[in-house]
């Protein structure tokens, strides 16, 4: 009898000492552990993110291989994102990949972590991800989409120099596919731009624009009157250039606005 008796016990016992791990609930019928994770992507595209959380937070609770979890944990994550909880799904995407998840999905959660990171503020270790995307090349990792949204969170951080090039890789890559309006190449049109030095020999000028575009400032060299100036950006108002002035003068630079 002590054979029958002694093992719930040791079981009651380890969830008593260990309550951060409870046990799993058994493995239920398919259809019953199925109905959870259909509804949710359902709930999720239907845009109804609370129920559709609820949905992954159920079927998660049901004793599931390491590629299901990560599954459930990469919906969940999105859903935590969408309904503004980015620090709950940036936890969901980490965990879905330690399970790890199937090939297939990988790019995904770790896009997922991205997209959380930067909703964080937390940009550097958001561009390392989609940085980490784009260099891995898998063939089911969502590449350009990673190119976009790298693209995008550069030029909110004043790196348009950076950008630039992801963007022409981008274009190289997926000729098909179309480039978001806010990413689109624009012809240089504005008549207010920002100087930051003037030279007599063009290597000098060089030099220079090559430090500033270092620092995410578009700079380029044009000659007026046998001189050699470094001029940032071109813009359409003088409020636009004086304020990109002052960003060059707190980086240490003498600037103006000329026309």
């Amino acid at each position: 009898m002590a054979d029958r008796i002694i093992p719930p016990l040791l079981a009651v016992l380890f969830a008593i000492l260990l309550p951060g791990c409870p046990p799993r609930r058994a493995t239920p019928p398919a259809p019953v552990a199925g109905e959870p994770f259909a509804g949710g992507p359902r709930d999720y595209l239907k845009k109804d993110y609370a129920p559709a959380a609820a949905r992954f937070e159920e079927y998660l609770a049901f004793r599931l291989s390491p590629s299901e979890e990560a599954a459930g944990r990469y919906w969940l994550g999105r859903s935590l994102l969408m309904l503004g909880r980015a620090a709950g799904a940036v936890d969901e995407f980490g965990r879905a990949l330690e399970c790890p998840p199937a090939a297939d999905i990988a790019g995904l959660v770790q896009l997922g972590r991205a997209d959380a990171l930067r909703a964080l503020g937390r940009a550097d270790e958001a561009e390392q991800d989609y940085r980490s995307i784009i260099n891995r090349n898998a063939a089911s990792a969502p590449v350009d989409v990673a190119m976009i949204r790298l693209s995008q969170l550069l030029n909110a951080r004043g790196k348009q120099v950076e950008a630039r090039p992801v963007m022409q890789d981008y274009a190289t890559r997926f000729p098909d596919s179309p480039v978001p309006g806010d990413l689109q190449p624009t012809q240089p049109s504005g008549r207010f731009s920002v100087q930051a030095g003037a030279y007599s020999v063009k290597n000098n000028a060089a030099i220079m624009a090559s430090g500033l575009r270092g620092k995410g400032f578009d700079a380029r060299l044009d000659e007026i009157a046998s001189r050699w100036c470094v001029r940032v950006g071109r813009f359409a108002t003088r409020a636009e250039a004086q304020a990109e002035a002052r960003r060059l003068r707190e980086a240490g630079h003498d600037a103006f606005t000329v026309e």
